[in-house]
Order: C-alpha cells, then sequence, then structure tokens
C-alpha cells in the first residue's frame, strides 16, 4: 500500500493441479487389493493363536490337576474326551475330580466342560467350540514304555489321568491306574489343517507336562517330533 502498489495474493503455478476422480480410483483399487491380499494372512494368524492358546489351556489345566495333587496328597483324576463338531472336525472337554468317576467336580477346578453331562439348574458353561472356534482336537498318541501299545480313546470315549501326590501321571482305566509313558492331544485346525499350526498338550509319565509345536505334517503320520526326541 505504501508504494501505491496493490500486492496480490500468490496463485498456483501453471503445473499444480488437484487430484483427478481416476486417480484417486487408481488409489482406492490398490488399496482394496492390498487389504483383500493381507485377509487370508490374517483368518490364519486368528485360527493358529487360537491353536496354541486352547493348547496352553488345556496344558495349564493339567499343571493345575498335578499341584493339587502334590499340595494336597490326593489323587487328582483328569477326565477327557472327544466329539463330534456340527460342520466338521472334532471338539475336546476335560474335567478334575478327586473320583475316577469323574464326579463330584473339583471346585475352583479349571476344566472344559462335557457337553454330555448337564446339572439341572445350572446355566451350561461356554464349551470349546464356542470358545476356540476353528480348532479341532483329538488324541493322537499313547505310549507305553516307548511303544504305542495302548490305543487311543474311540471318539466319544472317555479318558481319564490320575495325577498322583508324588507327581507321576498315569493311565486310569475304570479307577485302575496303569503305567503310561507319555501321551498326547493334538490341536489343529477344524477344517483343511495343511498350512496352519500344528500343537500338542503332551504328559509324561514321570510328571513332566509340555505344549509344543509337532514338525511333521498330516496328523495322521505320527510319530511326533515334539513328543519322541
Amino acid at each position: 500500500m505504501g508504494d501505491g502498489h496493490i500486492k496480490h495474493a500468490a496463485t498456483a503455478g501453471p503445473h499444480a493441479r488437484g487430484v483427478t476422480v481416476l486417480e484417486l480410483m487408481v488409489v482406492i483399487a490398490i488399496i482394496a487389493i492390498a487389504t483383500a491380499m493381507a485377509v487370508p494372512d490374517l483368518s490364519a494368524w486368528l485360527v493358529n493363536a487360537r491353536i496354541r492358546e486352547a493348547t496352553g489351556h488345556m496344558e495349564q489345566n493339567m499343571q493345575w490337576a498335578r499341584s493339587y495333587a502334590l499340595k494336597t496328597g490326593q489323587s487328582v483324576y483328569v477326565q477327557t474326551g472327544y466329539y463330534n463338531e456340527t460342520g466338521g472336525g472334532t471338539a475336546c472337554w476335560w474335567t478334575a475330580s478327586l473320583s475316577a468317576t469323574g464326579t463330584p467336580l473339583l471346585n475352583n477346578a479349571p476344566n472344559m466342560e462335557n457337553p454330555n453331562v448337564t446339572t439341572p439348574g445350572v446355566t451350561q458353561p461356554v464349551l470349546f467350540q464356542t470358545r476356540y472356534p476353528d480348532v479341532s482336537c483329538r488324541y493322537v498318541e499313547l505310549y507305553n514304555n516307548g511303544l504305542p501299545a495302548i490305543p487311543p480313546p474311540a471318539l466319544g470315549a472317555t479318558y481319564d489321568l490320575k495325577f498322583s501326590p508324588d507327581g507321576t501321571i498315569w493311565g486310569s482305566s475304570n479307577g485302575a491306574p496303569y503305567s503310561l509313558t507319555y501321551g498326547a492331544m493334538m490341536f489343529s485346525a477344524r477344517t483343511n489343517s495343511a498350512g496352519y499350526v500344528q500343537w500338542l498338550a503332551a504328559y509324561y509319565g514321570a510328571g513332566e507336562l509340555r505344549s509344543c509345536a509337532t514338525q511333521t505334517g498330516p496328523a495322521a503320520a505320527p510319530p511326533y517330533s515334539c513328543v519322541i526326541s
């Protein structure tokens, strides 16, 4: 103003321009493709995480049973079983009690309830397939003295583990304990297990409990590397 000239606001140069609709559509398409490619990986990651979580859950529950036996001087029986799921795959259950019959259940004992047992007036807790969707589990090996002499329980059958006050783990049939070198439950993807992790909840007669990945391929191809050293 002082020099007698009016100053105008700076304007964009001749080459400056906004984003065209076509360019915006290209960017959106690239983002959509990248997202679509990432979704299967995310889905697989979630299933693998649930497999590891379910395996760790069972191992921790068995650790609890062993600890209870050591502290109280009473044997603890962990009943396990597995059954067909609607839509494919098998789901597990396990409970802890002081009786080979599985009843009564220990107060405050961690468990994955048996869907075949209902208590009148008591709301049924969350079942395996609800807590761990897309995860399947089953018995894979029961060994005695290094030999697969004990056939895994059939689908729908109940299998008992006896946790003794001295820390050892035994198999149990109708309340009668028998020597067990080790056994394992496998947790894998509910359908099309290829491409997903497979984890074992392994228990050893000497008292060791472990959850670990197995490096074998199909679930029908024992022995499993994290069990047999």
